[in-house]
């Protein structure tokens, strides 16, 4: 959860006051914090600072463009090592996200291991008796359902199914639990 405070002064007292992560980007002018972002769970990654800083910039001078911003951050004690061009071009970037999360959709999008899928490998498979996952893939292809054996071991695995196999054990009898129960009366 991230809480957003404005007009904080930067000073060691705030992060010792806090006992939280905290997060502040001070203008060198003013020494004024334009953010201070505290983290209640987890520590804002470089990239997510970065962003925090340019939207900051942003919100706190709407005229600005990306070259704007790129000067105000080279002007810093400790600026991007970035040349400018690429400075200028990630401003530009998370100026239009207008976040400092990641874009979502990232990476090859599902194709066969979708949520009917999975329903109908966990139709076919749960609690029936000799259904292995080759017997799966078979009965998937008569119903005209695209997926191989790869696709229907993830499945399983995402569905968070598990092998029950039954193990051989010795007929007990009601004299052999009665001569059990006696021996651990014995032994303990």
């Amino acid at each position: 959860m991230w809480y957003e405070l404005k007009n904080v002064h930067c000073t060691q007292n705030i992060v010792e006051k806090v006992k939280k992560t905290v997060y502040t980007y001070c203008l060198s002018h003013s020494k004024r914090a334009i953010i201070v972002y505290i983290s209640m769970a987890d520590i804002l990654t470089k990239k997510q600072e970065f962003r925090a800083l340019v939207l900051a910039l942003q919100k706190r001078n709407p005229s600005w463009s990306p070259s704007d911003i790129a000067n105000e951050l080279q002007s810093f004690e400790n600026p991007e090592t970035l040349s400018r061009r690429v400075l200028r071009e990630k401003i530009r970037r998370a100026l239009i996200r207008g976040s400092i999360k990641d874009k979502t959709g990232r990476g090859a999008k599902r194709t066969v291991v979708t949520k009917n899928f999975k329903k109908a490998v966990k139709k076919l498979i749960y609690l029936k008796r000799k259904k292995g996952q080759r017997t799966v893939v078979k009965e998937l292809k008569r119903k005209n359902i695209r997926g191989g054996l790869y696709s229907v071991n993830k499945a399983i695995k995402e569905i968070g199914l598990k092998p029950f196999k039954t193990r051989k054990a010795q007929k007990l009898t009601a004299a052999n639990r009665v001569k059990r129960v006696e021996w651990c009366d014995v032994i303990l």
